[in-house]
């Protein structure tokens, strides 16, 4: 079984904690849980309905088995989002009751692999597309639970800021590497705060995202920019790969690029989670993700996406 960075945050709540210059040992109750949502609301190519997961939290010192997963989802809540006045309810609906291409979407976007042999898994979903999609309005999410538990948050639907244009070249440094390019984009900023992610996929790889796939625009707050888009390592290829070649693509590769918008709170939750998750080891310290559900951890974010297929010039 296969946990995404994104996914990964569903079970592992517990240790996101507080930020300290000095050392800090949280204070743990090992039988706690927390709950735990994760929803989003996508307008785009390729978009998935609006879906929402949740669960409970393992222990700091716990560990997770892929039949576990069952166990962790909270399948009994009440969910519902309000646009404009009308509240649509997302029913539970579970990978093997989907049909085979919205579940493949699912599995590349969640990031899980399910053995459904060890339970299914289920999310919270707006299968029929009843819910207008529209940028730059509010959608509120309601979460009732049969513990008395009420979770709410809210998010925009940001408005798209394209990519211009893509360019390979070769990687800087003085060994030419023959078989591995960069990739360059050049994206028009609007004026005011913007906020970007990406995630990339090489060729018959899945989408995922990089250590650091989050910016704003503070430094470029309506200009023209170019950057490198690195391409996204698993960590698999940190283990097994060649370190030259991270953050490049392959010669002769079709790759596939999500360009996403979101707002400032939606920043905020990829922001400080990707801190922890690059901030390990002895001498790291705590910080506590950034959240916008109201009596839970998590997020409820809305995405501007387009999704682009290039291929990398074999010279």
């Amino acid at each position: 079984m296969k946990l995404s960075h994104s996914y990964l945050f569903l079970l592992v709540g517990a240790f996101l904690f507080f930020a300290c210059e000095e050392e800090f040992i949280p204070e743990i109750d090992p039988d706690e849980q927390e709950l735990i949502v994760e929803g989003f609301i996508e307008k785009g190519e390729g978009a998935l309905p609006p879906y929402v997961l949740i669960s409970k939290s393992i222990p700091f010192f716990g560990s997770i088995q892929p039949s576990d997963i069952a166990e962790l989802q909270i399948r009994d809540a009440e969910v519902k989002v309000t646009f404009e006045g009308n509240e649509y309810e997302l029913p539970l609906v579970c990978l093997s009751e989907l049909p085979e291409e919205v579940r493949n979407q699912i599995i590349e976007e969640v990031g899980v692999l399910p053995d459904l042999e060890d339970g299914d898994f289920c999310v919270y979903i707006d299968i029929l597309r009843n819910i207008p999609i529209q940028s730059m309005k509010p959608y509120s999410l309601f979460v009732a639970l049969e513990s008395g538990d009420i979770l709410e948050a809210k998010t925009i639907i940001p408005n798209h800021v394209p990519i211009d244009s893509f360019r390979f070249t070769s990687p800087p440094g003085e060994n030419e590497n023959d078989t591995m390019a960069r990739l360059l984009i050049t994206v028009t900023d609007p004026p005011g705060p913007n906020y970007y992610r990406y995630l990339t996929a090489g060729q018959d790889e899945v989408l995922q995202a990089s250590f650091a796939s989050v910016t704003d625009d503070g430094f470029f707050d309506g200009e023209t920019f170019d950057f490198p888009l690195q391409k996204a390592v698993s960590p698999q290829d940190l283990e097994n790969g060649n370190p030259e070649n991270f953050g490049l693509y392959r010669r002769g590769d079709t790759v596939r690029i999500r360009w996403l918008n979101i707002d400032k709170d939606h920043f905020a939750f990829w922001n400080t989670f990707e801190f922890n998750l690059n901030n390990q080891g002895p001498f790291s310290s705590y910080t506590r993700v950034s959240s916008n559900v109201s009596g839970a951890i998590g997020i409820w974010g809305g995405y501007s996406s387009s999704l682009y297929k290039l291929e990398v010039p074999k010279e």
